[in-house]
């Protein structure tokens, strides 16, 4: 894990690529926030940088102290997209208590100082709104770098909706695993997308929103295809050291491929929690059927789109 690192903006200096200065000063941030807001606690690199030096599409995480409300959530969306329309960051992205970052054109060891002028603007702005008893922003789509790709992730959405008994699907792999939060994820090339999601653990995902794909287990098993689970990360020898259960924060997982009738990947059915599980074979069977029928539903709805769309 990476040093918090305070003030690093103020010496910023070009290497290769544009630099960033921050857009208020760290010290009147402090004074101006109260107690509640989030604050960074650290950072992760979960994807390596290339010869000691960071380059485009190298992903930073930073780690906050807490899951943030809604109201933080709203402005935290409009002020990534707007970093995100100016090209300093490839994508950013707030899922739980964790902000991941794609670099773009601010180099990889300026992100940490960029990251933490985003979170004290963010704060200032909500502590400024909530004093002056104005409304929060509106919700903004997460900004993803496609100008289509929300249309797309809505109709996957509105495709796994209407799936016959996904919602009790959900709600019964929770019952099976004794994990609180479990959803359906698409996996693409290039994207990780939550399409429908059953959470009583406050994890912060929602339908239609990414994930960093190169951050998820969930594209490593559309590689190899199989069943991942594990009860307790931090003693797992397979996942002790694995980047993606640190950087999420849980300790307990199932994800099982949708196989559609086609043959094609669509995605996973999965569950996490942040407590060890005791999952059995019994129970990890169970699942991997309920996801053999959910596939099942899913490409008898997306079949009759097809055909319809065609007509």
């Amino acid at each position: 894990m990476l040093a918090r690192r305070h003030g690093a903006a103020h010496d910023a200096e070009p290497i290769g690529r544009r630099t960033w200065e921050p857009d208020v000063s760290f010290d009147q941030a402090r004074l101006t926030l109260g107690l509640t807001h989030p604050q960074i606690v650290g950072f992760d690199l979960p994807s390596p940088m290339a010869q000691g030096r960071g380059q485009q599409g190298d992903v930073l995480v930073a780690m906050l102290d807490g899951i943030p409300a809604v109201e933080w959530r709203q402005c935290f969306l409009q002020e990534a997209a707007r970093r995100v329309s100016q090209r300093q960051v490839a994508d950013l992205r707030l899922v739980g208590a964790t902000i991941a970052s794609v670099a773009g054109s601010v180099e990889l060891r300026l992100l940490p100082a960029l990251l933490q002028d985003v979170v004290f603007l963010v704060n200032v702005r909500c502590q400024r709104l909530l004093a002056a008893g104005s409304a929060l922003p509106a919700g903004a789509p997460v900004p993803t770098g496609d100008a289509d790709a929300t249309d797309f992730r809505q109709e996957e959405v509105r495709h796994v909706a209407q799936t016959p008994g996904m919602q009790h699907t959900l709600e019964r792999v929770a019952a099976i695993t004794g994990m609180r939060f479990v959803a359906i994820a698409r996996i693409a090339d290039k994207r990780w997308t939550a399409l429908a999601v059953h959470d009583l653990l406050n994890f912060g995902l929602h339908p239609g929103q990414d994930l960093l794909l190169e951050s998820t287990i969930c594209n490593e098993i559309r590689g190899h295809g199989q069943v991942v689970t594990f009860n307790q990360a931090s003693t797992d020898k397979r996942f002790a050291t694995h980047p993606t259960p640190a950087l999420y924060g849980f300790e307990s997982y199932i994800s099982v491929p949708l196989i559609l009738e086609d043959g094609e990947f669509f995605g996973t059915l999965f569950a996490l929690d942040i407590a060890p599980a005791a999952l059995d074979a019994a129970a990890i069977a169970d699942v991997t059927a309920l996801a053999r029928e959910l596939a099942r539903s899913l490409s008898a709805v997306l079949q009759a789109e097809q055909a319809t769309a065609q007509s």
